[in-house]
């Protein structure tokens, strides 16, 4: 059950933006710290409706049980192609205007990336 507060932050951000709208795709190692919490600020956004993938680039299956949310491995040519070499690098589409956002280096709390989403909904209306 949410707490009173959570409910009114999940309110309160639905309307500076449309979640569907967005999809976000982080990839992470499932031995960095940065990474398990930005895992947990991809769940809260996808508690609050976006679409949300999180791409493992280790091969750990031993962590997964930790993992807030539901994760895939990253294909290593896709890791390349994004030419990642560190962790957790997140991106950001608007589907709305068919765009990418520049990718998002590190760990974010839940208030900087509503805040990224929000700002996007401004700027592209």
């Amino acid at each position: 059950q949410l707490g009173a507060e959570r409910v009114r932050a999940i309110e309160s951000t639905r309307s500076s933006f449309d979640p569907s709208r967005f999809r976000v795709r982080t990839y992470f190692d499932s031995k960095c710290p940065h990474c398990m919490r930005m895992l947990v600020t991809l769940k809260q956004l996808q508690d609050m409706g976006v679409l949300v993938e999180a791409l493992q680039i280790d091969r750990d299956r031993s962590a997964n049980a930790r993992f807030p949310l539901a994760t895939a491995f990253a294909d290593p040519a896709d890791v390349k192609k994004q030419g990642i070499q560190s962790v957790p690098l997140t991106l950001v589409a608007d589907l709305k205007n068919k765009t990418v956002l520049n990718p998002i280096s590190g760990f974010k709390s839940f208030d900087e990336m509503k805040g990224v989403l929000s700002t996007l909904s401004k700027v592209s209306n």
